[in-house]
């Protein structure tokens, strides 16, 4: 509160003698609050469009900056550069530039020795050459840079190798044009760079230049390579490319211990690129141990997921959400066999998988035999044409999920209409006691596999279907369940609300009916 606020508030109470109190403790309040206030400010090209303080307020204040994000085109450049000195992040976004915008830029990077990481986006044909070689020349104390919507020459090519020799972050989703390969001798490491991402446009820059760039990183531990990017294009290019194999033992002498000894987070996203299964495993084989691993669109079958089994002892964090042939037994394997399992992501779990427990003859058995249409009714089984688990896992006792630490978990779990099947699976999920997100709906990743499935009925989050087993999820901040009807009671809604002290989100409504629905949101 400032004076007038202390009069409106307390005058009453206050007594002329008090007033001079009162201004020490505005004025130690400013002292305190102001830094933390003023400490991350971003500028918009229409300062009438948010509220944000004055560029007087920011001339003023512009010492406390430590994280800053500029639009060039705004009218803050000119003053933030001349009084903005401590800055320790920096971010640029270019939308319309002048020529003097660069030597801006350029001007506030020298006036902030301090800087540690910085991120440039913005439109493809407004990045000159110049910025990019004055970049490399000044920013010796730079150890993260982030290029996004940017295009690029070979002579910025050159400048922004010439910069990553310092760097311990780069990450590139970025065009380049009338490129020359690089003359790599030139740069024989990069020996401090940690973490890299790789998202390139234009056949320019062709996989070998990016295998080359990736090998020359001993140090590296977490890599994001967006492989056939570079041949994203016309609809020629893109067919072109489709017909192209995947440069499977190139990317493999890379990934070997040897050449990437603390490589432990590797992110691939394989498109517009022919590869298949066995390409997949060869390269999972080919890494060190993983902690971190991510296939959005790759290709995982038996083959791939038995070289996956490799870094179970080690993994915690796996998103395989994009791919379609990674069955449910799998995700019940991963669940059951990876014990430092923090976040898992992916398309579809079956009840029945989680009750029964498969074993890893029991998923190459169910793999094989994926296409089996399973009888309607069998001798001893559930009749009303009910999915029946294969018979080599009807027999096997339910395998507990051992991953204790597990905070996040981004599954489809259908087929629980059953109450004891429905109970079970809950009770699984309600061992995982650091969970802070929970999604058991259906996600656009998942929805063609989820309509594939005879029963695709997920979980009933209500206390009489076993809800009370998630009262042991006291960290929970987010629970989603997309798609997936429910008909929860007052009861069932007090309970979240009393045992979920930190839930900030549900996604998606409490009743299937909407008048109902509206008579439960105020309990929360």
């Amino acid at each position: 509160m400032d004076l007038l606020e202390i009069e409106l508030n307390v005058g009453f109470f206050l007594q002329p003698q008090d007033l001079a109190c009162c201004v020490r403790v505005c004025k130690g309040w400013y002292q305190a609050f102001t830094p933390s206030l003023y400490c991350a400010i971003t500028t918009t090209e229409d300062p009438s469009m948010m509220i944000m303080p004055t560029v007087s307020v920011l001339r003023k204040h512009a010492r406390h900056i430590r994280q800053l994000r500029v639009h060039l085109s705004g009218p803050y450049l000119t003053m933030l550069r001349s009084h903005c000195t401590n800055l320790k992040r920096l971010d640029v976004v270019i939308r319309h530039m002048d020529k003097t915008s660069p030597d801006g830029v350029l001007a506030l990077i020298r006036a902030n020795p301090r800087i540690a990481s910085m991120k440039v986006a913005g439109n493809l044909t407004l990045m000159p050459t110049l910025m990019m070689r004055g970049l490399s020349k000044i920013s010796h104390n730079i150890t993260g840079l982030r290029l996004s919507e940017l295009g690029l020459t070979s002579e910025s090519l050159e400048r922004l190798l010439d910069t990553a020799e310092q760097l311990q972050v780069l990450e590139l989703d970025i065009t380049f044009h009338e490129l020359q390969n690089p003359d790599w001798e030139r740069w024989p490491s990069f020996p401090h760079l940690k973490h890299l991402v790789l998202s390139v446009t234009g056949s320019e820059l062709n996989l070998a230049n990016q295998l080359m760039w990736i090998q020359r990183c001993p140090n590296l531990e977490a890599l994001r390579w967006n492989i056939g990017s570079t041949v994203m294009g016309s609809r020629s290019s893109v067919s072109s490319a489709k017909e192209r194999r995947l440069p499977t033992k190139a990317i493999c002498d890379v990934f070997k211990q040897k050449k990437l000894p603390k490589l432990h987070s590797l992110d691939l996203q394989i498109m517009n690129i022919s590869h298949t299964d066995a390409d997949v495993e060869a390269i999972l084989n080919a890494c060190p141990p993983l902690k971190k691993f991510r296939a959005a669109t790759c290709s995982i079958h038996y083959s791939g997921f038995r070289a996956l089994e490799r870094h179970f002892g080690t993994l915690e964090d796996l998103d395989v959400a994009g791919c379609d042939e990674f069955s449910s037994p799998m995700v019940q394997k991963v669940l059951s066999s990876c014990p430092r399992l923090k976040r898992l992501r992916a398309n579809v779990l079956a009840a029945c998988d989680v009750v029964s427990g498969f074993g890893a003859d029991e998923v190459r058995a169910f793999v094989a035999a994926k296409d089996r249409k399973i009888a309607e009714k069998t001798p001893g089984g559930i009749p009303n044409g009910k999915p029946l688990p294969p018979p080599a896992a009807a027999a096997a006792p339910p395998k507990p999920w051992v991953c204790k630490g597990l905070e996040t978990l981004i599954v489809c779990i259908t087929g629980a209409d059953a109450p004891m099947w429905n109970e079970q699976v809950l009770a699984q999920i309600g061992k995982m006691s650091q969970l802070r997100e929970l999604e058991v709906g259906v996600h656009p990743g998942c929805w063609e596999q989820v309509l594939s499935q005879k029963d695709n009925r997920g979980l009933d989050l209500r206390l009489k279907r076993g809800l009370r087993y998630l009262n042991s999820l006291p960290f929970l901040e987010k629970l989603t369940y997309y798609k997936i009807p429910q008909r929860m009671t007052s009861m069932d809604v007090r309970f979240m609300a009393r045992t979920w002290p930190h839930l900030c989100e549900i996604t998606w409504t409490l009743h299937t009916d909407e008048a109902k629905a509206a008579e439960l949101r105020p309990s929360f």
